[in-house]
């Protein structure tokens, strides 16, 4: 099966390329304005962490990062997420912290 011709599979990669570059124009400084998808998915989205969920919110707690440059954007980023609340179509808040130390 070659499921690089599925049109599903195609459509979910646009997908996923086209949020990829919406988070870095919203949430990253101008440093990262002209990152790539693939780049941004290896130096952020692929962060280990925890994910809660409560009544009123969902949380998503990132480890903390082993560059301090890589911390501070990180940390910067999931603060303008938090600042715009963004809910989910059930009314929950999303909140994704990164963890100062491990």
């Amino acid at each position: 099966m070659d499921i690089e011709k599925d049109q599903i599979v195609a459509g979910l990669r646009m997908g996923l390329h086209n949020s990829a570059l919406w988070a870095r124009d919203h949430y990253f400084s101008s440093a990262y304005r002209h990152t790539t998808p693939l780049t941004l998915w290896r130096t952020f989205f692929n962060q280990a962490g925890f994910y809660l969920e409560t009544t009123d919110r969902i949380i998503i707690t990132l480890n903390s990062f082993n560059n301090p440059r890589l911390q501070r954007e990180a940390s910067k980023a999931c603060k303008r997420f938090y600042q715009r609340k963004i809910v989910t179509l059930s009314g929950k808040q999303i909140e994704i912290r990164v963890v100062h130390c491990i």
